[in-house]
């Protein structure tokens, strides 16, 4: 809270925020709104709640769409899994090891209980598990966004719908540098990266491999 506040007096907006320190589904809300964002948040929920990890996530976001007005609009924030730096080995954003939460839940449970004996608690996912995510909680209108070369520090913002401009962005042999998520040091790899990204794109895939996405939904 006190790092939000000092970014908010920084960006000089403090006067235009009320600030809430409190768990999101312990806080009754008497208006609804026309804007929710979730920035880096989805994969966090499951952390601080007890029960199934999915199934948290989905409450999670049945409630934001309970609170949105009628036309009003979710934005999230969120690495993709399968983003192709953590295929190459580059660290999860989130536990800071590679080749664990590039799997689907099940493998990438057992992987890091075998690795630090912790319970994993953090999720991403794939575009089309993030599709069924908001399907299952009764979000309709959506649009997928390539953040390049991640959501956190965007560079360039893609869209996804109609398919084919990520793929042309790299036939045009553009490139956004990544990082490693976990500390913001530059990766070793780019060159690989590079290639494989317009490998990707002359498949006509490129949009499945991208590091994170935004996505606005309804």
């Amino acid at each position: 809270m006190t790092f939000i506040r000092a970014a908010a007096v920084q960006e000089e907006v403090a006067r235009r925020i009320h600030f809430v320190q409190a768990d999101f589904f312990d806080v009754e809300f008497v208006t609804k709104f026309d804007l929710v964002t979730c920035i880096g948040v989805l994969e966090w929920v499951p952390k601080f709640r007890p029960g199934n990890p999915r199934e948290i996530q989905i409450d999670f976001l049945r409630r934001v769409r309970s609170l949105l007005k009628p036309g009003g609009h979710l934005v999230i924030g969120i690495e993709n899994r399968l983003g192709l730096k953590y295929l190459l080995g580059a660290p999860d954003d989130h536990i800071g090891v590679a080749g664990v939460a590039v799997y689907d839940a099940e493998i990438a449970s057992r992987k890091w209980l075998a690795y630090n004996g912790q319970i994993l608690r953090s999720f991403t996912f794939t575009h089309a598990e993030l599709e069924q995510l908001l399907t299952e909680a009764g979000f309709r209108c959506r649009q997928f966004f390539a953040a390049l070369p991640d959501y956190k520090l965007p560079e360039r913002i893609v869209p996804l719908d109609p398919p084919g401009a990520l793929d042309k962005f790299f036939l045009e042999r553009n490139f956004v540098s990544e990082h490693d998520g976990s500390t913001g040091l530059p990766l070793s790899n780019q060159d690989e990266l590079r290639s494989h990204y317009r490998s990707l794109a002359q498949l006509g895939i490129s949009d499945a491999f991208a590091p994170s996405y935004f996505i606005t939904t309804s």
